[in-house]
């Protein structure tokens, strides 16, 4: 049915990612059948999310979500596995390809990943959020998760007591 989608539409085009494969395929073939020109597919690679394992999921709870505040974006970035940090600089972010070589050259000559993953996070999350809000998430993940300290601004997250009777 799904293939069937690219009939009911005459679609011309296609993009999905590598694992709508069969999809995509079968729906340039039942184009063909019902006398429409074939689609043209573009396949993506996918995501590995945060887990390391799976594709970026937020069933999986694995992903970082683009209306996710500041400091959230940025804490999960810091999190991304250090083997997939330039598979993020390549499908996440904007970076030049002669950039991104650069990154995969200081990682392979010793560069700590972490000062690669801090990039990676304030790069991403400056594509969502302010220049600010950016270098407030930065001083948060440094002050909270660096050098162990409670920030001074926390979230608040209000609790009732349970009433008892």
């Amino acid at each position: 049915m799904q293939a069937y989608d690219s009939v009911v539409i005459h679609a011309d085009l296609e993009l999905g990612g590598t694992d709508q494969t069969f999809n995509i395929l079968m729906g340039r073939n039942l184009q063909k059948a019902y006398g429409q020109e074939a689609q043209v597919a573009m396949f993506m690679p996918l995501l590995v999310g945060l887990d390391g394992k799976e594709k970026m999921s937020k069933s999986l709870g694995n992903y970082v979500g683009i209306d996710e505040p500041a400091e959230i974006m940025f804490k999960k970035l810091m999190e991304v596995p250090d083997e997939l940090i330039v598979t993020y600089f390549e499908l996440v972010t904007d970076e030049h390809p002669d950039r991104i070589a650069e990154i995969r050259q200081q990682l392979a000559t010793g560069v700590n990943p972490r000062d690669v993953k801090l990039i990676l996070a304030e790069t991403v999350t400056g594509l969502y959020h302010s220049r600010e809000e950016v270098e407030a998430a930065k001083a948060y993940y440094r002050e909270a998760f660096s050098h162990k300290a409670i920030p001074e601004k926390l979230p608040e997250l209000p609790v009732r007591a349970p009433r008892m009777y």
